[in-house]
């Protein structure tokens, strides 16, 4: 049986230049829900928190119209969703349902191991920055010393 993750991977869509979206109704289906109106709760409170933060939401949460399925017009209110949006309507969501606990669970992993990475990232810098100022100031020396200046 398939993960949820493995599910999202599978519906994701790329723009011309490569950005990675997801279809809100096809990420509803993922994540559990079986109406609309429940669906757009969640998607309703992730955009506050990214308005909230400062962040605008319209750059996660794109408008779309999806085409019924007999191609007799659109079904109706749908979004194209960034990868952060998807993390954002997951942690919204109702986490009763089996999908969106498994979502939370897999995005608090890969946060923290973000986090992680970064933090190695940033004492690697921190270290190579340390050593080139040892590097510069032992060559500083020298040339002072070659130069005749004494203490």
């Amino acid at each position: 049986m398939k993960t949820v993750t493995e599910k999202l991977e599978e519906i994701e869509g790329l723009t011309e230049r490569g950005v990675e979206y997801w279809r809100a109704r096809d990420v509803m289906i993922v994540l559990g829900y079986d109406t609309w109106q429940r669906f757009d709760e969640a998607i309703q409170r992730a955009m506050a928190a990214f308005d909230a933060t400062g962040e605008q939401s319209s750059h996660h949460f794109s408008g779309a119209s999806k085409e019924r399925e007999t191609g007799k017009g659109p079904e109706g209110k749908d979004y194209f969703l960034s990868r952060p949006a998807c993390y954002v309507i997951a942690m919204n969501g109702d986490p009763r349902k089996p999908e969106i606990a498994e979502a939370q669970r897999y995005f608090a992993i890969q946060t923290r191991q973000m986090e992680q990475i970064h933090r190695r990232l940033a004492d690697e810098k921190r270290v190579a920055l340390r050593d080139r100022v040892t590097e510069n100031t032992r060559k500083l020396g020298e040339a002072a010393k070659g130069a005749g200046v004494t203490r």
